[in-house]
């Protein structure tokens, strides 16, 4: 089964000067999905961190974080493994203090299922600063075949984010009128060899503080079939 986006029930949630921020529920198409929580954290203050990702059923564990521009707050990826379907789930992002932040939920299918979420994520690269219409850019080399190449933007402001060629934004989450936006990114297809050297970018219309955090999700293996010899010993 090739790795494909869970286009399910999307979880948003934004906050302007508190410490945690409640997402709107969010549900799964099935089991054994990769449930990722892309987080903008835009404070002023490098110090003001992440501290947890809650959410009933679920163990959410970091992925990546990095600074956006010096003092422009920071772009998370945590993770959690759904074995079975989720329905409706509230998560809740907690702060080492009081932030603007915006975040969502990002759900695949098709990947790696070995009960923990960090099988199904393979290379992981990251980017930051502060540009003026220009692209935010990162470049993730894929480590196996068939897989997806997918980004967490964070940016520091109110705008938009234009995905580059051959991608899609799957949706941005905005705290309206201040200064925290995150965005999905996505390729529109999968990358097929090993090695490939998988740019993820967009443009922004104004110049903001941004980091990027590019994942390369990895392809489940089919199973294989079934064993038939001994129904072939009768004829």
């Amino acid at each position: 089964m090739a790795v494909a986006r869970d286009t399910t029930l999307v979880g948003t949630g934004t906050v302007n000067g508190g410490t945690s921020v409640a997402l709107s529920n969010f549900s799964t198409g099935g089991a054994n999905r990769l449930v990722l929580v892309t987080i903008d954290n835009s404070n002023g203050a490098s110090n003001f961190v992440v501290s947890s990702v809650t959410a009933t059923g679920l163990t959410f564990t970091l992925v990546s974080s990095i600074e956006k521009w010096p003092g422009f707050g920071h772009t998370d990826v945590w993770e959690a493994w759904a074995s079975s379907t989720q329905t409706n789930v509230a998560v809740t992002v907690n702060f080492t203090g009081a932030v603007q932040g915006a975040a969502r939920t990002y759900c695949f299918s098709g990947t790696i299922s070995t009960g923990v979420a960090s099988a199904a994520i393979g290379a992981i690269a990251t980017n930051n600063w502060f540009s003026n219409g220009n692209p935010t850019t990162v470049d993730v080399t894929t480590t196996a075949a068939n897989s997806l190449v997918i980004a967490s933007v964070g940016i520091t402001g109110d705008t938009t984010l234009t995905a580059g060629t051959g991608q899609t934004n799957d949706g941005t989450t905005t705290l309206a009128g201040q200064e925290a936006t995150n965005a999905n990114l996505r390729q529109n297809s999968i990358t097929a060899t090993s090695g490939t050297v998988v740019t993820m970018n967009g443009t922004l219309g104004t110049s903001k503080g941004w980091g990027i955090i590019g994942m390369e999700i990895l392809e489940g293996t089919a199973p294989p079939p079934a064993n038939t010899s001994n129904f072939f010993q009768f004829f």
